[in-house]
């Protein structure tokens, strides 16, 4: 119906898609693309699909659970549609997150739809309280490791071994300056991630996260926990407390909340500290 021309809504998916590296019809929809009309988008989102030059491809999925219905396409960047990006839009390439493996496993679907669903969270609480999101790396994005081969962006090595944050951001405004790493729990298993809070406490104290950002040594960041289910945060907050010494100078640096808290209401407040106190992210 398009052509090869770029209409407005067809720039803002396309910028979008720049920005989340993934998307789904319902998550361009939240971030307002130029039309709330699910078959009006469908229409210019198709328009990029299928031109015999493609500006954007996407990876639909069987359910292995029918009962729980079908998930919906996850759609990303081909070359061609960062060269538009580029060329048309004048968009610089370092701005421009396109996937670089060809598949994504449906076992990874929901986690990293729930990874995107926050960081659309986040830059819509950062745009109306006049912050900035200099960035946002994600565990599904890869970045040239020093041996040469290519891992996890947000990979954080340690003397015996590494940890994956599933998101590493930096919140700014004209005051203030503020890291974060990110660690979404859609999971049930309340020891595991006990084992992870230890990891974090590792690269917090040995200062592996400063080295990998360049942060500053003399000042410390804060550990997002985000749980899928309320239940397992009040088990890990009880196994916390029976380990309160182990946790005593680091605890205010964890910040916990449900998923449901976070989609809901003010974004930045309602987070509690290891020890089960109310405080917020900024």
């Amino acid at each position: 119906m398009w052509g090869n021309t770029i209409t407005n809504i067809h720039a803002n998916v396309l910028l979008g898609l720049a920005r989340y590296q993934y998307l789904t019809f319902s998550q361009m929809l939240q971030l307002g693309v130029g039309t709330k009309h699910y078959q009006y988008l469908w229409k210019q989102v198709v328009s990029l699909r299928d031109r015999r030059r493609p500006l954007v491809k996407c990876h639909n999925f069987s359910t292995p659970q029918p009962k729980r219905g079908r998930v919906e396409s996850l759609y990303f960047l081909t070359a061609q549609g960062k060269n538009a990006l580029i060329n048309e839009l004048n968009i610089h390439e370092e701005f421009i997150k396109k996937p670089t493996s060809k598949t994504v496993a449906y076992k990874d679907y929901h986690h990293r739809k729930q990874t995107i669903d926050f960081r659309i969270h986040l830059d819509k609480w950062a745009k109306e309280y006049g912050y900035e999101v200099p960035f946002f790396d994600t565990y599904f994005e890869k970045s040239k490791h020093p041996n040469g081969l290519f891992y996890a962006k947000t990979r954080i090595d340690l003397n015996n071994g590494y940890i994956i944050p599933d998101g590493a951001f930096k919140v700014a405004n004209f005051e203030i300056e503020r890291f974060y790493l990110f660690e979404l729990h859609r999971g049930e298993d309340s020891s595991r991630i006990i084992q992870q809070i230890h990891r974090h406490a590792q690269c917090l104290t040995s200062r592996a996260t400063h080295g990998k950002y360049n942060l500053p040594l003399n000042k410390a960041y804060r550990v997002l926990l985000l749980f899928e289910n309320e239940g397992v945060k009040e088990s890990v907050l009880k196994r916390i407390k029976k380990e309160q010494a182990a946790f005593k100078n680091i605890q205010q640096y964890f910040l916990l909340k449900g998923i449901n808290n976070s989609s809901k209401g003010e974004f930045d407040k309602n987070w509690i500290t290891l020890y089960s106190k109310d405080t917020e992210i900024i």
